[in-house]
This record gives structure tokens, sequence and C-alpha cells, in this order.
């Protein structure tokens, strides 16, 4: 049977989204095509404006039943799916009519800010392997829809390249009017295409939200690869005061940062005869 031969009589009847924790999944379900030598389906999936019958799109083939899950979703606010008819010759039929999914980008999941819902002036390059964005203009901004803080959200790490740092970056919600709930001073990682992660607290962030990401200065030059949030900041004083500036000490951690209970750390390199504060953050590892 030739492709073009196929009688579409299939269609996507139920697409159910829902979050869980660390994942998004999405399934799918459809009407069978009324060929008698339909062998499965092929489903794709891509962004709603890019999606098409491309293999490199293709996430399940052949599938026999006429229902699918999608477990690996990525970390966006919506997906597009579309099916095609396989016949036992290997002939594929047309993409079928796409459907979108609305989802919620999880906060606490890599969020990859090229990925935007919208932008101003801002502007995409790829580095290598990395797609990252950057600001043509003081005030640049993209916006990355429905984020989910769930319970929420005490830190943000930000991937980022900037050769002699001194930029500035600011996270906003639901707008860029109000305050900002968190502000990064960005460092000097010693090239452009040299990233760095930078961890800063947040305001405390609860709910769903649309995100702002504001670039306040756009000179010197700052890439942005990708961020996450942390639920978890534990903060350790030691009251004291006296150790330069430039002196290096270690701390290791001997318990579960992210416990509510006392952690045990060991401290070396203080100086015995002088008093010491010390102030840092702990912070959990980076998400998948």
């Amino acid at each position: 049977m030739m492709a073009e031969n196929l009688r579409w009589r299939y269609a996507v009847v139920l697409l159910l989204g829902y979050a869980s924790l660390g994942a998004v999944e999405v399934e799918l379900s459809w009407q069978a095509s009324g060929e008698g030598d339909i062998v499965g389906y092929n489903v794709y999936r891509a962004d709603p404006a890019a999606l098409r019958a491309d293999p490199a799109q293709r996430v399940a083939a052949r599938v026999a039943l006429t229902r699918w899950r999608d477990t690996g979703v990525p970390n966006r606010a919506s997906v597009a799916y579309g099916l095609t008819a396989v016949d036992a010759d290997g002939n594929e039929s047309q993409l079928c009519t796409p459907a979108s999914v609305a989802l919620t980008r999880d906060a606490f999941r890599r969020i990859d800010p090229e990925h935007h819902d919208g932008h101003v002036g801002a502007a995409v390059h790829r580095r290598g392997a990395r797609y990252t964005v950057a600001p043509v203009a003081a005030g640049d901004r993209v916006r990355l829809d429905r984020v989910d803080f769930a319970d929420g959200a005490a830190l943000v790490t930000i991937e980022l390249a900037s050769e002699s740092g001194g930029a500035e970056l600011a996270l906003h919600l639901d707008g860029t009017d109000g305050a900002p709930v968190a502000v990064i001073d960005v460092p000097a990682t010693g090239a452009p295409d040299r990233f760095a992660p930078v961890t800063v607290p947040v305001d405390a962030l609860t709910g769903v939200h649309d995100l702002h990401l504001v670039f306040v200065t756009a000179s010197p030059a700052v890439a942005v690869d990708h961020l996450h949030f942390s639920r978890h900041a534990r903060r350790v004083d030691i009251d004291s005061a006296g150790q330069s500036a430039g002196d290096t000490v270690e701390v290791r951690l001997d318990g579960d940062p992210t416990s509510d209970a006392a952690v045990p750390a060991s401290l070396t390199g203080l100086d015995p005869g002088l008093a010491h504060r010390l102030r840092f953050l702990v912070v959990p590892g980076a998400p998948q």
C-alpha cells in the first residue's frame, strides 16, 4: 500500500497532562485508523510551532495500542504532539492535526530560557553544544510561563558565562514593574564560552507564576545557559570576627543539608588565635 492511500480516520481524542515530583508526564490516546493493515503508530513531539514528521522529533515508533504515555516531557510551558499510522510495508501516513498540551514548568528541574514564551530584544545563540540567551541591549528579557514553585523555593542557580563579569541580572514574577525576587551580580568566568553556576537566595516563592529573566545591563557581555530553583537553603553562622579576607578555609558537612536536623560541620584553615565569623549557604545538588 502506498502511504498516500492511507485513509486518515483517527484523531487524538484525549490529551491529559499532569505533573508529578521530578517529572512531567503526558498521556495520549487516539481513535484507531480504519485501515486493515496498520501495525502501529508513530508519535512525534516538539514545540507547537515546529512540529513535523521528522525522525528527530519521533518519541515513539510503531506503538501497537491506541494510547501511550510520555514520561520524558521537556520542562516547558507547552508541547505539541502529532501521530502517523504505519502499515505492514512500513508506509507512513501524513501527520495528523497536532494537539498542544499546556503544562507547568517544574521550577526544580532544569529550565532552558531559549525555550521561552516571549522575549524583548534578547537573542538565542549557539555556543558549541549549548543554546544560550544573551542581551542585545540593557533591559532585554525573556518570559517563561507557568513556572510551578510548589510549596516554596529558597535558591536559584543560573549557569552563565561572562569573560569579565560585572553585568547584572534580575528575576521578576508576573511582570517586570515590581521589585525583583532575585538579583544576580554576574562574576567573571574567564571566557565567553566558559560557563559556571551562580547561586543566590530568592524571596519566598510559592505557587505558579510567569518568570521574567531581565538583563539589567547588556555590558559586559553575559550569556545564560539554564537555571533551576532549590527548595532548601541552610545557613550556618559562627559569630566572631578577625579572619583575613584572603584566607582559605575548608568546610565539610557530615549530614544531610536538606533535613531539618542539625548538620555537623568541620572546619580547617582557621587561625586558632583569632575569633572568626563564617556565613555560607548549603545548596542541594543540581536537578536531573
